[in-house]
């Protein structure tokens, strides 16, 4: 079975859901994959950013130890362009993701204020496994954004289908 090693050395499996096995006997697809694959508009060797028209949903999908700069690039090149394109949800696939500073989750943090505050909304869903490193960082994220905001903005779901789902109804 597949593992994850965290900072202080100690495993973390990937726990597969049952929805996500029922998936593969039926098959059916989620939606994401039953359409052409998202046109891409940015990446770098952690980070492939796509956007998918249909949906308008930009989607983020992140792998390794993203160094500050790298990583601030990759927010400030989709802020730019969730603004230049009145896109207000994205799907951030962080399963594959190492840890994420804590000034990098600030820096998010404040884009994503601002952004709230000049464009009125915003939505994230998270796609990450049960206690991975980029999952736990999110979700510290999380925590210190609804705080701010008295709501909650963003979710976290096992599957693309869930979270696009999720998005849809946002």
């Amino acid at each position: 079975m597949p593992s994850v090693l965290s900072v202080s050395g100690k495993k973390f499996f990937q726990i597969r859901k049952h929805k996500a096995v029922h998936e593969k006997i039926t098959g059916t697809v989620p939606v994401s994959r039953e359409k052409e694959n998202p046109e891409t508009v940015y990446s770098n060797e952690y980070v492939i950013i796509s956007f998918d028209r249909d949906s308008r949903i930009l989607r983020q999908e992140w792998k390794g130890f993203c160094p500050g700069g790298d990583f601030r690039a990759a927010i400030d090149f989709s802020f730019n362009f969730m603004t230049e394109n009145n896109i207000n949800k994205t799907l951030c696939d962080v399963r594959h993701q190492r840890v994420v500073p804590p000034s990098c989750q600030k820096y998010v943090e404040e884009k994503v204020l601002e952004y709230i505050k000049n464009y009125g909304s915003f939505y994230t869903a998270f796609v990450a496994f049960e206690k991975s490193v980029g999952g736990v960082c999110a979700r510290l994220y999380d925590m210190n954004l609804t705080r701010k905001l008295g709501y909650r903005a963003n979710s976290f779901f096992d599957n693309e289908y869930e979270a696009e789902t999720w998005l849809s109804k946002n």
